[in-house]
């Protein structure tokens, strides 16, 4: 059994991943400000050892060591949907709060997750902030980009992912896992029933930008060029409409694009879980990362 933490919570994609992988796990604290996004967790997670609702004020000396931490710290500071306000953004305070985290919690593993924007804000200088003081505290580094739709799931979501892996518990180097085949859209779609009715007039304007492979438009002025893919799932998923059949996506469906289960307890209204769906992290890319990292660790000696 492995104890686990994470941090920016939500509703816990990396708990369903190691769930799905069969990883016996304790998870000794879950943390987010959301009530709702903890109420979904509740309802489909074991119940972790400790609550926290607010990050910034929490005495991390007081943290118990742990095997595997994964934050999926705010986004917003360093997306290019955003105002890119980097470091000035307050809610960029949680980067000091998490590194403050790790280096009192000492992980053996670290999975920290952001968008690719992240990488580059500032001119770099917040991320090779965050990997020097990996580095610092023993940690051997890899950060790259995964994309969801490279490993089996057709969503465009493009993250950054920094894996840490303790130099005095590695047995080799960490290796981004290779790709994998891409499930057809169509699989993931419950009721594949054309509706004959007009399509409703907040789509309209993107209907011009169609190509004949176009599976969603959202009420935005955005959609998905790629062939057969959906484009990122963000806090306005509900409004994703699928094109061939004519309706707006399910919850469901919305779920499956994440990599979650469609039998999946939802106890919150449909504005509330469609934000949280938005806001996580990819199931089918933490599994794989976390097959990968569990390679390069001695398990019997540095996961118990």
């Amino acid at each position: 059994m492995i104890t686990v933490a994470t941090d920016c919570s939500g509703i816990d994609a990396p708990i369903e991943a190691l769930k799905q992988l069969g990883v016996s796990f304790k998870q000794l604290w879950y943390c987010d400000n959301n009530k709702y996004a903890r109420e979904t967790s509740e309802a489909n997670h074991p119940k972790p050892e400790i609550f926290f609702d607010d990050m910034l004020s929490r005495n991390n000396k007081s943290l118990p060591h742990l095997d595997l931490y994964i934050c999926g710290f705010p986004c917003q500071s360093f997306s290019l949907a955003g105002k890119r306000l980097g470091t000035s953004d307050p809610r960029s305070g949680i980067i000091p709060k998490m590194m403050e985290t790790i280096h009192y919690s000492k992980p053996k593993i670290c999975i920290l997750e952001n968008v690719r924007g992240f990488v580059n804000i500032e001119k770099g200088v917040p991320c090779k902030k965050l990997m020097d003081f990996l580095s610092n505290e023993g940690y051997s580094t890899d950060c790259s980009l995964y994309n969801t739709k490279y490993y089996g799931i057709p969503q465009n979501r493009e993250r950054m992912y920094i894996v840490a892996i303790r130099k005095d518990i590695k047995i080799k180097d960490y290796k981004k896992p290779e790709h994998l085949p891409m499930k057809p859209f169509d699989d993931l779609i419950l009721e594949k029933k054309i509706h004959k009715e007009e399509i409703p007039s907040i789509y309209k304007k993107n209907l011009h930008k169609l190509k004949p492979f176009t599976k969603v438009i959202s009420a935005k002025n955005y959609y998905s060029p790629m062939e057969h893919v959906s484009n990122t799932l963000d806090t306005t998923c509900r409004y994703l409409y699928l094109v061939k059949y004519n309706r707006a996506i399910t919850i469901e469906e919305a779920l499956s694009l994440q990599g979650f289960p469609r039998k999946f307890n939802i106890c919150v209204s449909t504005t509330q879980i469609m934000k949280q769906i938005g806001n996580t992290m990819s199931v089918n890319v933490l599994k794989e990362i976390m097959k990968e990292v569990f390679k390069c660790v001695e398990r019997k000696k540095a996961l118990e």
